[in-house]
């Protein structure tokens, strides 16, 4: 069964989670507390609270403080946010796949047409779960397709049966139809989509701007910030 989102009810469900807003603002603030140190150059010579002066005798452990701190709530934020990347995953993919020049089911044909149409080495009367084929990312550049499935046979008994299940099958397996320069074009088609979905939907930039910010923070305590100056 294709998967799809329903993008006004998951926009409601993201902006009434407390819990995930409040890691995102704590990540995103230590974040640029780093950063700002790390990149004015900026010491801490005292800090002054409500009643305590306070004094920093190893002020250099500052830095790796807020970096260890970073690094935690980065962990912390991506266990909330991970049922949102796999929605944010499905609201562009499933563009893509509704895109008739990157797939296409002809029911004439009983076949798959446009880009991906070279990767399916099955016909469709016999594995009519092809219509509904979702797009998987498995891991760095390696993509791939899922379809419902079903067998039918005979049980020990003699009882007719019928088992549901998905099916998957890589996209790095080339062949005539299906090239390595076809993959290209699919992973170029992705990367714009993806941009698009970044640039349109506020909520990648929600979800998202937490991990840019820490990202930046881990770089410049790790990495001398004269290198770029």
């Amino acid at each position: 069964m294709t998967q799809d989102v329903d993008k006004k009810s998951f926009t409601d469900r993201f902006d009434a989670d407390d819990k995930l807003i409040a890691k995102a603002k704590v990540l995103t603030t230590v974040s640029l507390v780093l950063l700002a140190l790390e990149a004015s150059g900026a010491t801490m010579k005292e800090a002054n609270t409500f009643i305590f002066k306070i004094e920093f005798a190893h002020q250099n452990n500052i830095a790796y403080l807020l970096l260890a701190a970073v690094v935690y709530l980065t962990v912390r934020y991506r266990n909330y946010a991970k049922p949102y990347h796999n929605e944010l995953f499905l609201l562009w993919s499933v563009r893509m796949m509704k895109n008739k020049d990157v797939f296409h089911y002809s029911h004439r044909e009983e076949a798959v047409k446009g880009l991906l149409g070279g990767a399916f080495d099955v016909w469709g009367g016999d594995e009519p779960g092809i219509m509904h084929s979702t797009y998987e990312v498995s891991g760095f550049l390696r993509r791939g397709i899922n379809y419902p499935a079903v067998w039918r046979g005979e049980s020990g008994d003699g009882e007719w049966i019928e088992e549901y299940y998905d099916e998957y099958f890589s996209l790095l397996s080339f062949n005539k139809k299906w090239t390595a320069s076809k993959y290209l074009r699919l992973l170029f088609t992705e990367f714009k989509y993806r941009l698009s979905a970044f640039i349109n939907d506020r909520e990648h930039l929600d979800v998202l701007s937490p991990y840019m910010f820490s990202g930046l923070a881990i770089l410049s305590a790790l990495i001398p910030w004269e290198l770029f100056t």
